[in-house]
């Protein structure tokens, strides 16, 4: 196989080709310089999630049932329940930042990457935890029909 100076023989640019532990680094080394709280809502931000849009159920990349829920009635105050079988439950706030966004536990959200379907939570020491939206609605019932929870 011959390997051009633009790139390989499937025609990939090799400065194209970033491996996964660069990117986890440059993830972290923009959150770390930036942070949540030097976004401008109204111009960096592409769309701020609503403490509504959070709630529901989610499957995390780590292996876990997330369930999102408000514990106070008349103010913003979200859980986060993470659930594995064989495992104690995990309880993490999920709580508003400054100037907008999110953190839980000892990550913040990533405004980028995330949306109402998929959240994408970065940690300090540059983990990455990615959240995806289940079949479940945010009330807690399967929307397609069937079951409810």
């Amino acid at each position: 196989m011959t390997t051009h100076a633009r790139g390989d023989a499937r025609g990939v640019d090799a400065r194209q080709a970033v491996s996964h532990s660069s990117w986890m680094r440059e993830a972290k080394a923009k959150t770390m310089r930036f942070g949540m709280n030097a976004f401008d809502p109204s111009a960096s931000m592409p769309y701020a999630l609503t403490p509504e849009e959070l709630l529901g159920c989610w499957a995390d990349s780590l292996g876990h049932s997330v369930s999102v829920y408000s514990t106070d009635a008349f103010e913003v105050r979200l859980t986060a329940k993470l659930s594995q079988p064989g495992r104690p439950d995990v309880f993490l706030r999920v709580r508003p930042i400054p100037g907008g966004g999110w953190s839980c536990g000892n990550a913040v959200l990533d405004p980028v990457w995330s949306s109402t379907s998929q959240l994408h939570w970065l940690a300090a020491d540059g983990r990455i935890s990615v959240w995806m939206r289940t079949l479940a609605g945010t009330d807690g019932s399967y929307t397609g029909g069937g079951w409810e929870a």
